[in-house]
């Protein structure tokens, strides 16, 4: 899922691909666009609950292998409200957030956290 979290990231910005995905622009300052529009929401929808499937089944597996793509894709849906017309797909994400801060205070939670925090670190500064 991270290359299609990458392919939703350049929709959300409105840019061409043009390989791994760096942000160009705050989650703030995203307007949708009208390709991004077009897509339909149960997109990520899909891969929010295939993560929180995941976290239930295989929770060290999908600590040591989630994505940057992925972590950006999900802070700046959950950053960027105004771009999901439906509150609860973002509630969802938000929920997904959540999976991710449970359990125990290990090298993987450590791991997740702190790219968590540093996208936002780097996002506000």
């Amino acid at each position: 899922y991270s290359t299609v979290c990458e392919y939703l990231l350049y929709q959300m910005e409105g840019r061409p691909i043009e390989g791994p995905f760096m942000a160009k622009m705050t989650p703030q300052q995203l307007q949708p666009t009208d390709a991004f529009s077009a897509l339909p929401e149960w997109y990520i929808d899909d891969i929010a609950e295939f993560i929180l499937f995941a976290m239930q089944h295989a929770q060290n597996d999908i600590r040591n292998a989630i994505d940057h793509s992925i972590i950006t894709w999900l802070l700046t849906c959950v950053c960027a409200p105004h771009m999901i017309k439906n509150p609860y797909v973002t509630a969802k994400l938000v929920e997904v957030l959540f999976v991710f801060s449970l359990g125990p205070a290990n090298v993987l939670n450590v791991s997740v956290s702190s790219k968590i925090f540093s996208f936002l670190i780097d996002k506000i500064l």
